[in-house]
């Protein structure tokens, strides 16, 4: 499992202020720390990179 943690800038300040409002929101609407979770991580060729590119 592979993991990649996205902190947003206010994160920080969330845990300067724990009592502030914001610091009180739910996970779903107003995350300022977030987990992406990966069952494989590999290396891709550019020529990959750019074919998956143009399917989006």
């Amino acid at each position: 499992m592979h993991a990649v943690v996205l902190a947003d800038y206010e994160f920080g300040r969330h845990l300067l202020k724990p009592d502030s409002a914001e610091y009180r929101e739910t996970q779903r609407g107003g995350a300022t720390l977030r987990f992406l979770l990966f069952e494989r991580c590999g290396r891709l060729s550019r020529e990959a990179v750019d074919a998956l590119a143009r399917r989006e």
